[in-house]
């Protein structure tokens, strides 16, 4: 079962990458190419979206099963 911190520092960690990984495309002082600072921040963006979906599998899924299940229980067979 997992825990609510568990689940908040797993979405907040995603969200720290997405961050971090723009203020380098944006503020990294090496030479780097307009098409370089573009292909970084696509590849960070498909990072964040992939642990966002990551993250909706491990935990929505778990708590839509447990819904049904209890309005399972409530309903007049």
């Amino acid at each position: 079962m997992h825990s609510r911190p568990e689940r908040i520092v797993n979405l907040l960690s995603a969200v720290l990458v997405l961050l971090a990984g723009f203020y380098v495309v944006i503020f990294l002082p090496l030479p780097v190419s307009p098409g370089g600072r573009i292909a970084i921040g696509a590849l960070v963006l498909l990072y964040f979206l992939w642990r966002v979906k990551y993250f909706v599998w491990r935990y929505g899924r778990r708590e839509k099963s447990v819904r049904d299940r209890s309005s399972d229980r409530n309903k007049i067979a």
